[in-house]
């Protein structure tokens, strides 16, 4: 049991691999329309981060929806007055404090998502953990990583909460490292609604190329009016595969739920 927000939460994992999933495997397609060898595949877990917290308020003098969290701790929050933050993001949020951390339910996702990671036997040969520059990513993997004793690195590698703005513009590095990785390697790679089908299949036109996994199935790949996967979201891992030539296979949706019980 657990207490968030003032009520006691029972939660249940349920960790199911759809059956329609695992049949689609067969029939996606490479970037190349071939199986790479088991012996020299790149092993890819892709899933948003978990849930965050979020507060709506006034970058300058225009209005934003972006989000930062009121947290005594914040640096500059206390700085705020009025409607006005700041002139930029920097002096909105400061250089160390995030705009969107994981709420209690988020951390408790995290956490279970860590252990099941291990309990599965997936830690054990994972060789990289990778997270966005967007702290609710980071915090996402934090307790698989610790749990692997190992470190999180984040794409871009200079980028930071607020640079750049969008999640959607760490989508080309994120493409960019998991290309980079050594055959064979297994990574998690934690980010975000926007970016997740952009780095399975097509990529950002004009500026790089994903894995040519083919989403077209709305089952498989549920999507909002963006064509991204819904806000709403979080309990979707996609396993994909890539070989030694970049060529690149879906493997499976895993639906990780928790089932939230109150008490009382």
């Amino acid at each position: 049991m657990n207490l968030i927000g003032g009520f006691v939460i029972l939660f249940a994992m349920l960790v199911s691999t759809s059956a329609r999933s695992d049949s689609k495997a067969s029939k996606s397609k490479s970037t190349k329309g071939t199986k790479a060898s088991s012996n020299t595949n790149t092993i890819v877990y892709l899933f948003r981060h978990a849930e965050q917290q979020r507060t709506t308020t006034t970058l300058g003098t225009a209005t934003s929806a972006y989000d930062v969290v009121w947290d005594g701790d914040a640096v500059d929050i206390s700085a705020i007055d009025g409607d006005t933050i700041g002139s930029n993001y920097d002096d909105a949020c400061g250089s160390t404090h995030c705009a969107e951390e994981l709420n209690p339910l988020g951390l408790m996702r995290a956490s279970m998502l860590g252990q099941w990671f291990q309990d599965n036997g997936i830690l054990s040969s994972t060789t990289d953990i990778f997270a966005t520059s967007k702290r609710r990513t980071q915090q996402t993997v934090l307790p698989a990583a610790a749990l692997a004793e190992m470190t999180v690195q984040t794409f871009p590698v200079d980028g930071t909460e607020l640079d750049p703005q969008s999640a959607s513009r760490t989508t080309c590095p994120t493409i960019d490292a998991i290309k980079n990785v050594s055959n064979g390697s297994q990574i998690l790679v934690a980010s975000h609604t926007s970016a997740i089908y952009q780095i399975m299949g097509p990529g950002v036109a004009g500026e790089c190329t994903g894995f040519g996994i083919d989403i077209s199935d709305d089952d498989i790949f549920p999507k909002d009016d963006r064509g991204s996967v819904p806000r709403a979201e979080y309990g979707f891992i996609w396993k994909f595969s890539i070989d030694a030539e970049g060529n690149a296979q879906f493997l499976k949706r895993i639906d990780f739920k928790l089932n939230l019980i109150t008490e009382g």
